[in-house]
C-alpha cells in the first residue's frame, strides 16, 4: 500500500464540532475561505475534513456564515495592532453573539414543534407524554455478568 494514500477522517462528533466552531470563534485573518479554514483545522486537530463534511453540519456553517461576514468589515492593519487581551475579547464577543444567534435558532424550532402541535391538535395525553422527563439510565452490571465475576472469585 502506498504512504501517500490518505485514510478517511474519524467522523465529526459534537467534540470535534465545537472545536472546529472556536477556531472559527477566533478567526483573526480578514480573509476566510474553506480552504484557509481546513488547513486551520489540520494544524490544530491533525485531522483533515473536507468541504463537504463542514457544510454538513449547521453549526460549523452557520458559525463560517457569522465569521465570514464578520471578517468583511475588519482592517488587517488593525487586526496587527490589537493586544493579545483585545483579541481575547474580540474572539469572545464573537463566540457569545455565535451562541445567541443558535440560541435564537433553537428557541424558533421550538416555536415551530409547538404550532405545528397546534395544527395537529396535540391533546393533553400528547402533551403530558411530550415533556415527560427523559430516563434515567442504568449504569450497573448486568445480573449475569456480576454472577460470571463473582463465580470466579475464591475466598
Amino acid at each position: 500500500m502506498p504512504s501517500n494514500v490518505r485514510r478517511r477522517a474519524r467522523n465529526l462528533d459534537d467534540q470535534t464540532i465545537e472545536q472546529i466552531v472556536k477556531i472559527l470563534d477566533g478567526w483573526s485573518s480578514p480573509k476566510l475561505t474553506w480552504e484557509l479554514l481546513i488547513e486551520e483545522v489540520l494544524l490544530r486537530l491533525r485531522v483533515h475534513y473536507t468541504r463537504q463534511a463542514f457544510h454538513s453540519h449547521t453549526r460549523i456553517k452557520a458559525a463560517f456564515a457569522a465569521c465570514k461576514a464578520a471578517a468583511k468589515g475588519l482592517d488587517p492593519k488593525k487586526l496587527a495592532v490589537l493586544t493579545p487581551e483585545q483579541q481575547r475579547i474580540a474572539r469572545l464577543e464573537a463566540e457569545v453573539e455565535r451562541l445567541n444567534k443558535e440560541n435564537n435558532n433553537l428557541l424558533e424550532q421550538f416555536n415551530r414543534w409547538v404550532y405545528n402541535g397546534y395544527l395537529k391538535q396535540m391533546d393533553e395525553r400528547m402533551r403530558d407524554f411530550m415533556i415527560q422527563p427523559l430516563p434515567k439510565v442504568h449504569r450497573d452490571p448486568s445480573e449475569k455478568t456480576a454472577k460470571a465475576k463473582g463465580e470466579g472469585k475464591r475466598k
